[in-house]
């Protein structure tokens, strides 16, 4: 797999991810609640996408280093964010 692949790969993810995020915030403005739902939809695909970009990188036979930074990031964003929401009060 070439460079331009787990870009095409790395895009669709994304697209995946801000879908299931519209859906979480759709959700809570439905039922006029704070958006915990779209803080917890967050939490959850940033923890899938660090997971897929590990196996892109695994799958690429190890040769994208920044496929584990950026999987790295997204998973300490989350964790960041889900020790926030417990300490999260809603109106």
């Amino acid at each position: 797999m070439d460079g331009c692949q787990v870009f095409i790969r790395l895009g669709g993810l994304l697209c995946l991810l801000f879908g299931s995020y519209y859906v979480g915030a759709a959700l809570d403005d439905h039922e006029g609640n704070p958006p915990l739902r779209f803080y917890r939809t967050t939490v959850t695909m940033r923890l899938a996408f660090a997971a897929a970009t590990v196996v892109l990188w695994a799958s690429h036979g190890g040769g994208h280093h920044w496929l584990l930074i950026l999987g790295l990031m997204n998973a300490c964003s989350s964790w960041a964010l889900s020790k926030t929401l417990g300490r999260f009060k809603p109106f």
